[in-house]
């Protein structure tokens, strides 16, 4: 009888598992039914926008779905992350995440989401350096720019895309690390804090070159440093913070994709697949060089310890320089 039921009991979770197992890929199939939609915490022209507009093609081919940019900026990111944290999940509604994800929760009182919690990684899309720009009219290298913050403290402004953003924060560690005073100022984001840069209204910003390219390219901005650990290649002429003794200095900016918390898994894994075969495309590795972005697609877990490992690190330099946001 014990027996009996043993293989009864055994049976019936083969069927289980072969029932939930079919009903997954019967899901799988049948997924997109609408658009996706791919939610970007930042206006047009920013790294991250490009950076979706750039694999959005791809992904729709793969995926055999329409995919579709939604910029929702504002609020240092929290309007499209807690837009995306309380959408269906069922795959539809994708979240393109920056650093600032990491980060918010522990900065901005009004972050009311839990990176790890409230979402699900799907994948990484790549890695790039942070950088530090001015105007080439108003400083022509990162010692100038050093001098000028030195002899007027508090009066340097310094750009960035919002209050407890990842710019902020690095404004913040150039300040302890190079033993200066500067004025932040926020923006809505990395473009129009970079437009303001370029046309004088705003004496340096930090954000990456996938943002920067451009103005960089016309000449209208400047690379002054790099949060390199070793200057660039691309690069070769402009140091790294840590040669000017901001030893901490040390910040790599990724970007990825999450999907609201209870997505399927099968729809994650077809999504992490599609992102990983996009970022191996020509066009998209021509473009990412372009914008000084390393294509870095890995698993879905792989990405998760990268949220987890970023999330500590900026709860521990909010802490050192009490960092707390409005």
């Amino acid at each position: 009888m014990r027996s009996m039921t043993r293989r009864q009991f055994t049976g019936g979770v083969l069927a289980t598992a072969m029932l939930g197992a079919a009903a997954s890929g019967v899901r799988a199939q049948s997924w997109p039914s609408k658009p996706i939609q791919i939610v970007v915490p930042f206006p047009p022209g920013g790294s991250s926008d490009a950076i979706g507009r750039q694999l959005a093609p791809h992904l729709a081919a793969s995926l055999n779905g329409n995919v579709v940019i939604d910029n929702r900026p504002g609020a240092g990111t929290l309007i499209a992350t807690q837009h995306v944290a309380n959408a269906a999940p069922d795959g539809h509604v994708l979240l393109l995440v920056d650093v600032p994800f990491s980060v918010n929760p522990t900065v901005v009182k009004s972050a009311r989401y839990d990176p790890v919690r409230d979402f699900v990684p799907v994948a990484m899309i790549g890695a790039a350096a942070q950088c530090l720009y001015a105007s080439p009219a108003r400083f022509s290298s990162l010692a100038d720019f050093v001098a000028a913050a030195r002899a007027n403290p508090g009066r340097v402004s310094v750009a960035n895309a919002g209050n407890g953003t990842t710019t902020h924060l690095m404004t913040v560690m150039m300040q302890g690390g190079l033993d200066i005073n500067l004025l932040p100022v926020q923006y809505k984001g990395s473009a129009p804090a970079l437009a303001d840069t370029a046309a004088g209204h705003a004496d340096a910003a930090f954000s990456t070159l996938a943002s920067a390219a451009p103005l960089v390219s016309a000449g209208k901005l400047k690379v002054l440093g790099v949060t390199s650990a070793e200057r660039l290649p691309a690069l070769p002429d402009v140091p790294t913070f840590v040669e000017m003794g901001a030893r901490e200095m040390v910040v790599e900016h990724w970007w990825g994709v999450v999907a609201p918390a209870g997505t399927p898994p099968d729809v994650v894994a077809r999504v992490n697949r599609a992102i990983a075969a996009a970022v191996r495309q020509p066009d998209v590795l021509d473009r990412f060089k372009a914008l000084g972005v390393e294509a870095r697609a890995g698993s879905a877990d792989a990405f998760g310890q990268t949220i987890a490992r970023y999330v500590e690190r900026w709860a521990q330099v909010a802490k050192q320089y009490g960092i707390e946001a409005n």
